[in-house]
């Protein structure tokens, strides 16, 4: 498995229970080149524990402005990761489609399917 090295981003809440920065720390050594990002003032499962507020998309003020700026938050940490790994899978697409490949299967193929 060490050879597949899909992008890795680890998105915590700053207030969750459920990592610790010694943890952390450790899942880096393991994942190599992966990206870590800590959002401040969220808990363990942003923004999905507020589950019907955040689908919605609006500038509603007062108290749910807190849960706004927490959803900009992690969209702004995350973005960069995003645009780095799309960028990188249109370089591997790009390569994939200019590899040469048969348009057919081969008789010998058909011959060693056949006799299975």
């Amino acid at each position: 498995m060490s050879l597949v090295t899909p992008p890795l981003m680890y998105l915590v809440g700053e207030k969750s229970d459920s990592w610790a920065p010694h943890l952390m720390k450790y899942k880096m050594q393991l994942t190599p080149g992966a990206t870590l990002e800590i959002v401040e003032k969220g808990h363990h499962m942003f923004p999905l524990e507020l589950p019907a507020k955040s689908g919605e998309f609006s500038f509603v003020v007062g108290s749910w402005r807190g849960e706004w700026e927490l959803m900009i938050q992690t969209a702004e940490l995350a973005a960069p990761f995003l645009i780095k790994s799309v960028k990188r899978w249109g370089k591997e697409a790009e390569k994939d489609l200019a590899t040469p490949r048969h348009k057919v299967l081969t008789v010998d193929f058909h011959e060693r399917l056949s006799k299975l």
